[in-house]
């Protein structure tokens, strides 16, 4: 911000030549150091910060199994899995955009050595599908907690054979999967 005549106004500054960025400390330096606060009008410096996110971004797009599931049930939410580089983890969209992921919206179920392979629902219940190295199945709920925001726990873990088919799991009247042994629920 410049000051004139006691007068506050916004200039925009030119990377290079009015300041400098060290992006990997956060650091913005100035060629000129800004004009002093004026007393009641504290903001004297704006900087609109980026952040590249592709890291993150690239965890989701690398994922190939999804369900839509929400609290109690709905399907305002996706979750999504089979990202081979996180394979126990799912994540879960924000509730009515499925193009949004929050920071802390994802779940590690269970050991690394063992995926994520499919999804079933169990009415107001998620049951989460992992491989045959550990078989089991992670039956979580959604809920809210103090601030009225959603949570997932987990519930139950049942130990089975393991799913084999990722797109092998449907609710026929109850939710089926495919194992090594055939058709189960």
């Amino acid at each position: 911000a410049k000051v004139t005549n006691g007068i506050l106004s916004w200039e925009t500054k030119t990377e290079g030549t009015d300041y400098t960025v060290d992006r990997v400390l956060g650091k913005v330096t100035f060629t000129t150091a800004p004009s002093k606060a004026v007393s009641g009008q504290e903001d004297n410096i704006d900087i609109q910060a980026s952040k590249d996110r592709s890291d993150i971004t690239s965890r989701i797009l690398k994922c190939d199994i999804c369900i839509k599931f929400g609290l109690n049930g709905q399907d305002n939410q996706l979750f999504v899995s089979g990202n081979p580089n996180f394979p126990n983890i799912d994540w879960y969209s924000k509730v009515n955009d499925p193009t949004y992921f929050g920071d802390l919206s994802y779940s590690t179920l269970g050991q690394d050595d063992s995926a994520i392979v499919s999804y079933s629902k169990l009415g107001t219940d998620l049951a989460t599908h992992k491989d045959t190295k550990s078989g089991d199945i992670y039956i979580r709920r959604g809920s809210l907690d103090s601030n009225s925001n959603i949570i997932y726990t987990v519930n139950e873990v049942i130990n089975g054979s393991g799913c084999i088919c990722k797109y092998g799991s449907q609710n026929i009247g109850e939710p089926l999967f495919i194992t090594n042994l055939g058709v189960q629920t």
